[in-house]
């Protein structure tokens, strides 16, 4: 609102017609910029619960096999 009207036509000539629409431009590439942090945000959550799971599954193997090194088997020969 301008002024206590709902709508007022704002006088905008030469370049600070250009400033502004690149301004507009400019809001609308940091507003896309922000969606696509948003999303990769959430990607990397998931992948990193995702391997959460995993790591647990892995730890959670009892096994009582030990595995040694081939250099260590080649060097007690």
């Amino acid at each position: 609102m301008f002024n206590g009207k709902k709508t007022e036509y704002l006088s905008i000539h030469g370049s600070a017609l250009a400033e502004a629409e690149a301004a507009l431009a400019r809001g609308q590439a940091v507003k896309q910029l922000s969606q696509r942090i948003k999303n990769l945000n959430e990607q990397i959550e998931k992948l990193q619960l995702k391997a959460a799971k995993n790591q647990e599954k892995l730890t959670r193997k009892k096994t009582k096999d030990w595995y040694a090194a081939p250099e260590l088997i080649a060097f007690v020969r």
